[in-house]
């Protein structure tokens, strides 16, 4: 059987890291091969800018410079992890974060589940990722209980406070204390951390998304429920397709009451009893799906 040729482009720049790239090479071992967008067989698109002679260009210019001299166009693959739509650009195959995508060719593969152990499906972990271990699914399967010795304040770890991060961390501190991490906080003196080491006294975690979109939810809320925080985040709620709503606090749902007031009606000791109650996921996810997804895009070359 020949060899597959595999190129990207327009990706993040950690893209060599990639889940979906690694489990393409990890399915098919021997078969594949790593080359650039011009000799490729299956050419895999992001949705950011490709730098090409120092210049930042769109994926329209980039791709059509990268083709230039070439016969026959490569299948294309759109793989993306950000809040972009699954036919952001023209693609044979794709995969996003979309709910309801009425097309056999687009595969819903969500970015939080990329960031779980998988060792038992038989896909190696790569140990330490971004600040801390993979999840593992079983935590999330499982109630987090009375969160025994842990005081009533959040955390946050942040990059940004673009909106609604500001108004929501200034919702959540009229409430409780916040401790805060990460860039967007050049004054707090930690920067390396692990993250459930600093989660592990907080009963809560605030994790809200960047953006809504039926769909788009990221490593967030998994990432702050395994380290044994009560996610408060912000999206939209179609988030039950993936997650036990009930196991968090979704500040979108106090957006017309207001969100101070909801969140203290939210933090009422009933009301804590029975998310502590609910698992987060109430289904084992698989990869079994996007495997034979792959299998389908590698056998139509």
């Amino acid at each position: 059987m020949r060899r597959v040729k595999i190129g990207y482009m327009c990706q993040h720049a950690d893209y060599e890291k990639d889940f979906v790239y690694n489990l393409i090479k990890l399915l098919y071992k021997d078969r594949i091969q790593c080359v650039g967008p011009r000799s490729c067989d299956l050419l895999i698109v992001g949705p950011f800018t490709q730098k090409q002679c120092g210049i930042k260009l769109k994926f329209r210019m980039a791709y059509k410079l990268a083709m230039a001299g070439r016969k026959h166009p490569p299948r294309v693959l759109y793989q993306t992890g950000e809040n972009t739509r699954w036919n952001s650009i023209p693609c044979d195959y794709s995969i996003s974060f979309d709910l309801g995508v009425p097309s056999s060719n687009h595969f819903r593969f969500p970015i939080w589940m990329s960031m779980f152990d998988w060792t038992h499906e038989g896909v190696a972990s790569n140990g330490e990722q971004r600040l801390g271990p993979p999840v593992r699914i079983e935590q999330l399967m499982r109630p987090l209980g009375d969160q025994a010795g842990r005081i009533a304040k959040a955390i946050l770890i942040s990059s940004h406070q673009r909106e609604p991060r500001a108004t929501l961390l200034n919702a959540v501190k009229q409430v409780m204390e916040v401790e805060c991490f990460g860039s967007a906080f050049p004054s707090n003196a930690c920067r390396n951390f692990i993250k459930v080491d600093i989660c592990r006294d907080k009963q809560f975690a605030l994790c809200p998304e960047n953006s809504m979109s039926p769909g788009y939810y990221t490593e967030k809320i998994p990432d702050a429920y395994s380290t044994g925080c009560i996610p408060i985040t912000w999206c939209d709620d179609n988030v039950r397709h993936d997650f036990n709503p009930n196991a968090m606090i979704n500040m979108a749902r106090f957006a017309a009451t207001g969100y101070v007031e909801g969140l203290r009606e939210a933090l009422l000791p009933e009301s804590l009893v029975r998310i502590r109650e609910q698992p987060l996921l109430l289904e084992q996810p698989s990869l079994e799906g996007l495997k034979a997804f792959l299998a389908r895009v590698v056998s139509d070359l």
